[in-house]
């Protein structure tokens, strides 16, 4: 079971890195602002967060591979 999810992580980052740079990401869904206020508040906010993630020593990827054994008929 290692070796397949081994082969499949392999396939996996191989097919990752295929993406074209032209390729656009998904982006997600911004937060409502229904006024100048909360708009400029979210961006504040947001700012803060990105530079605290930003001005970390080592930056982290986190990807979660599952594999699922199934019963041998």
């Amino acid at each position: 079971m290692k070796k397949v999810c081994s082969a499949a992580s392999v396939a996996l980052l191989m097919m990752a890195s295929t993406v074209q740079a032209d390729d656009r990401p998904a982006h997600f869904k911004g937060e409502a602002a229904p006024s100048w206020e909360v708009a400029l508040t979210n961006l504040t906010e947001h700012n803060e967060r990105l530079a605290a993630l930003v001005n970390k020593d080592e930056l982290t990827l986190k990807i979660s591979i599952t594999c699922t054994s199934y019963p041998t008929p």
